[in-house]
């Protein structure tokens, strides 16, 4: 089985390619039955920009991985979801906590955009704290509990829970696991 891993939006770019650097992080992984899209990037313009130079098109994601709620990740959700002309739903595969209110430093918003409502019918949530397959060779890690360092703890990241603003552990953050002849390759959002 052939796949390939393209890396869609990053915050730099090789010149010359004709793709446009921005912050956040999207990659395109192209399996037999299916393309999925890991992340979207910060900038809908840009994720539809890239995806466009290529050779990729909207309508080819049939499923869509969040690593975590912050809007470097997710700000291109709606503008992918909106360049769809297929009728089938995307099926947006994410831990629970990534639908919960984010900020930085008591003040600036950095979670996921919301959906509006025609955008909302033309996705499906699966939602899971546990790892979750998306073909035979890739998976998520589901939460990640654990780890000697995790970027972002501190107390200028906060989310909404249970009724109040707290710091927020991300534990919404989750990787890839693509299961090669090679052995096994750790794709990730951050």
């Amino acid at each position: 089985m052939e796949v390939r891993v393209i890396s869609v939006y990053n915050d730099e770019v090789l010149p010359d390619s004709g793709l446009q650097g921005s912050r956040g992080i999207s990659w395109y992984i192209e399996l037999p039955e299916k393309g999925v899209l890991f992340d979207t990037g910060m900038k809908g313009e840009v994720l539809l920009r890239n995806l466009s130079q290529l050779g990729l098109h909207p309508d080819g994601i049939d499923t869509v991985i969040l690593s975590h709620a912050h809007n470097d990740h997710t700000g291109g959700l709606a503008a992918l979801l909106a360049a769809r002309t297929k009728e089938t739903p995307v099926v947006i595969i994410a831990h629970p906590a990534v639908l919960e209110s984010k900020r930085a430093a008591r003040l600036m918003d950095i979670g996921m955009p919301e959906l509006d409502l025609y955008l909302q019918e033309r996705v499906v949530f699966r939602l899971s704290f546990d790892p979750v397959a998306i073909a035979d060779c890739l998976y998520t890690t589901g939460e990640i509990a654990c780890r000697s360092e995790k970027d972002g703890t501190g107390w200028i990241m906060q989310h909404f829970n249970e009724g109040e603003w707290k710091q927020d552990p991300i534990l919404d953050d989750l990787s890839l696991i693509l299961r090669t002849k090679e052995g096994l390759v750790l794709i990730c959002g951050c």
